[in-house]
């Protein structure tokens, strides 16, 4: 158990690669999770008000 406390305190975690890591390994589950936040919203379109021409 020394040894391992000792391997954590020489070695800083990388956050952001362990975050992408996640993702990569999930990417189909968080996929699917916000297919389905899109569907249940309600996306509101005015013409007339839009910026894109």
């Amino acid at each position: 158990m020394h040894l391992v406390s000792e391997f954590f305190d020489k070695n800083e975690i990388d956050v952001i690669e362990y975050q992408w890591q996640y993702i990569a390994s999930n990417h189909l589950k968080i996929a699917n999770s916000i297919r389905k936040f899109f569907m249940v919203i309600d996306i509101v379109y005015d013409n007339e008000k839009s910026v894109i021409e």
